[in-house]
């Protein structure tokens, strides 16, 4: 089968404090979602002294969708780049459980800012952090159906075995808090339509911050 190619931009912010508006998200969060079966990617490389963040699709008008999304919640602009490689032998895949299936709103910003914060704590540590999300047929059972898995890749094994707890923290506080269910796998592969609600992508596709508006 033939692969197909990736194309890719850095995301550009501007100058001073960036926030996530939940509202603004709300209205926007369906121009992340790709067009039937293919699959748009949202990458964060993080170290101690910088962190990047890059979109990634195999269709340049899903690509165009998600330069808008950003665009429009974060006054972003971008540039052609590379996507780093996330996968290998130092990776965790997270995938969203069955329970998931009828899940409505939450709303659980801690998850990615607690993750990529680790890089203050462990000066030394590279993460990457990647949210592939596919999208199921267009048709009139499961269209508008989508689903996602997170990717995050490390440098080393020690990177990956100081993280691990932080990881489990978060999946059980997500699933204590939130009753939202992810686990992991050794398996990217996924069914393309467990899910109904863009809206959620807001706990895993977001630029992390302290200060968030949220209505």
């Amino acid at each position: 089968m033939e692969r197909r190619s990736i194309h890719t931009k850095e995301i550009l912010f501007p100058a001073g404090e960036i926030r996530t508006d939940s509202m603004l998200y709300r209205e926007k969060c369906r121009l992340l979602l790709p067009e039937s079966y293919t699959q748009n990617m949202f990458l964060v490389q993080s170290t101690q002294f910088q962190t990047r963040f890059f979109i990634a699709s195999e269709s340049t008008r899903n690509l165009e969708m998600m330069e808008a999304f950003f665009s429009r919640m974060y006054g972003a602009v971008f540039e052609d780049a590379h996507l780093p490689e996330v996968g290998g032998n130092n990776s965790v895949i997270l995938k969203n459980s069955i329970l998931n299936l009828r899940k409505r709103e939450f709303y659980h910003p801690g998850f990615v800012r607690n993750i990529l914060d680790y890089t203050a704590v462990d000066r030394t540590a590279v993460i990457r952090y990647c949210v592939s999300v596919r999208s199921g047929s267009s048709g009139r059972r499961y269209g508008g159906r989508f689903n996602f898995t997170v990717t995050i890749g490390f440098d080393s094994e020690h990177t990956e075995k100081k993280l691990s707890d932080l990881l489990s923290y978060e999946m059980r506080a997500m699933k204590h808090i939130s009753r939202y269910y992810m686990k992991r796998t050794r398996r990217p592969r996924m069914r393309d339509n467990l899910l109904s609600e863009p809206f959620n992508l807001i706990n895993f596709i977001r630029v992390p911050s302290d200060r968030d508006i949220v209505l």
